[in-house]
């Protein structure tokens, strides 16, 4: 039988909120409310119990102890101070210093996503909705969710050579490769991007990373290769007018709309070209497809 909220200490609550935290990295109220109530065995859906961890976090972040940035349904990051300005804002609680930290994050999240670098990698890197237009001097990785027709992993020019490998979120999280192994494989400016999506393949504990990887060379080349998936990855080319096609087919989207992914100009159908275990070099701006999860790379301007 679950724990009643009142025997729960303070000082047992905050330890779970920091455990979660340290775990997942970036974490909404309602994410850190879940975890928590997980390890004290309390009942998630506890009304009192969830707004005694709303109340924990305001306070912990007063006093600096857990930080928070705000976030606009799209994705783009609020000024500290001006959160009051915005309606629907999200909140996301990370620890200072935690080295697996990406600015929206939480769209892949909310999604069943989880956006994974090795250590000292991606701290500069954002996720964001970019259907108002692609950010300069930035690489772009877009791809298409439910409800955020665009959305990109962005790095910095100054920030290539970088690599991230794609995969599956594992069954309940039983294995995730450790940034230490991450760094080792593939280098500081690294990732794993877990995307829901069901024929992604899983990264095995001593098999395949995921299913594919992606790294950016330099300002106008990258290298896809195929950690041996059982669905495949395939490139097919791009024309330099394809971002303002994907632009003006969602321009008048919102942050309560959802999306067709079938009809969404990622998933039309293209030339495409397989991909093998020895991976293919290839001129930006050009598409890519890891088993049907479908994507454009762009560099920056």
């Amino acid at each position: 039988m679950p724990k009643q909220v009142g025997n729960v200490t303070k000082a047992s609550r905050m330890l779970q909120v920091y455990e979660v935290l340290k775990r997942k990295g970036r974490c909404t109220a309602d994410d850190i409310a879940t975890g928590v109530a997980l390890a004290l065995d309390i009942d998630s859906g506890d009304k009192n119990f969830r707004r005694t961890i709303y109340r924990d976090l305001k306070e912990f972040t007063i006093d600096n102890t857990i930080q928070v940035e705000y976030f606009t349904p799209d994705g783009i990051k609020i000024e500290p101070g001006e959160e009051d300005n915005y309606k629907n804002i999200r909140a996301e609680y990370f620890l200072m210093g935690s080295e697996s930290l990406i600015m929206g994050g939480g769209l892949v999240q909310n999604i069943g996503g989880l956006f994974y670098p090795a250590r000292l990698g991606a701290v500069n890197w954002q996720i964001r909705n970019v259907n108002k237009g692609f950010i300069a001097n930035m690489f772009h990785l877009t791809f298409a969710t439910v409800q955020h027709p665009l959305l990109a992993l962005c790095i910095p020019k100054d920030e290539i050579p970088a690599k991230v490998i794609f995969g599956r979120p594992s069954q309940a999280d039983t294995y995730r490769p450790t940034e230490q192994y991450l760094e080792a494989q593939y280098g500081r400016r690294a990732a794993l991007f877990y995307y829901p999506e069901r024929t992604l393949s899983r990264p095995k504990e001593g098999g395949p990373d995921g299913h594919g990887v992606v790294e950016w060379i330099d300002e106008d080349h990258v290298h896809m290769k195929d950690l041996g998936s059982s669905t495949g990855c395939y490139w097919a080319p791009a024309n330099p007018d394809d971002e303002s096609q994907f632009l003006a087919t969602w321009d008048n989207h919102t942050a309560d709309s959802t999306v067709e992914l079938a009809r969404h100009p990622l998933r039309i159908k293209r030339d495409w070209q397989p991909i093998d275990e020895s991976g293919i070099q290839l001129k930006t701006p050009v598409y890519g497809r890891f088993g049907d999860f479908n994507f454009y790379l762009t560099k920056a301007k």
